[in-house]
């Protein structure tokens, strides 16, 4: 029988208990590994930022800053962009995916319909505009009712979706600006339609003058005065006559004998 070496066993055991405790250091300080460029991690998952990042309105350097984020400050990652180089937060800004360690555990499980989740939109999949339903629809600096309006889109106006959530899209409205509308008000469509050619009224006919009938002159029948006339003329007509002298002579307004001199004006006294 081999002799017991008690001082043999010590060393046994402490060497293996070295070798744990170094090992659980190793695993606990083993940092967490971010997702590769261009692979979807599982999302919505918490992250960490690994360095002091700017916060973009859009996932590229080309959108307007919007905020920066500590090196070390707990994010919640809700989504991504179609190659996964950008990451969208739950506060709806955008940071550059390799300054985020994600961790390989999701903070929830990432569903299409639950509430808050974020999906993608990928223009050769999913429809990627909508068309504005509603009068007057207001554009939001969030996906929340509450949140500050930042735009208006009238009726008909087309954009480009760039996320979804279940009451909300986010739409691109310039070169450096996005927001969020809500969904009841937008359709949703593959392409933007083409503008509708405006239509010109027919040109009006100038307005005409409608000429007045011309009032009849009142006849006074004065040229028939003055002694002239004469019932002999056959059919003469003494109806503009105040008297019509027979056997007499017309002066003036009466009738005096032939044989006398007239020294009064022509009057309505005819000669009969």
């Amino acid at each position: 029988m081999r002799p017991y070496c008690l001082r043999c066993w010590f060393f046994s055991v402490g060497t293996s208990a070295a070798f744990t405790a170094a090992l659980l250091l190793l695993v606990a300080w083993t940092p967490l590994q971010a997702a590769a460029p261009g692979q979807t991690p599982s999302l919505p998952a918490s992250g960490t930022v690994n360095t002091n990042a700017n916060l973009r309105a859009g996932p590229g350097t080309s959108y307007a800053k919007v905020g920066s984020a500590a090196a070390g400050q707990a994010v919640q990652v809700t989504a991504c962009d179609n190659g996964c180089t950008w990451f969208k937060l739950s506060s709806g800004d955008w940071v550059l995916a390799e300054l985020v360690t994600v961790d390989a555990t999701p903070a929830t499980p990432a569903t299409s319909a639950g509430a808050g989740s974020v999906v993608p939109v990928t223009p050769a999949v999913n429809q990627a505009y909508a068309v504005v339903t509603a009068d007057l629809l207001n554009v939001r600096s969030q996906p929340q009712a509450g949140a500050q309006a930042v735009d208006a889109l009238a009726l008909g106006a087309c954009v480009e979706v760039l996320a979804l959530q279940p009451d909300w899209a986010q739409v691109q409205l310039s070169a450096n600006q996005t927001g969020w509308c809500a969904r009841d008000y937008l359709a949703l469509t593959s392409a933007c339609p083409a503008p509708q050619p405006v239509p010109t009224s027919a040109p009006k006919p100038a307005a005409t003058a409608t000429p007045k009938p011309a009032t009849p002159s009142r006849s006074t029948g004065i040229g028939s005065l003055g002694g002239s006339s004469s019932g002999s003329g056959g059919g003469s007509s003494y109806s503009a006559c105040c008297k019509v002298c027979t056997g007499s002579q017309a002066c003036g307004d009466s009738c005096i004998s032939r044989n006398k001199s007239c020294h009064k004006a022509p009057g309505c006294a005819c000669n009969g």
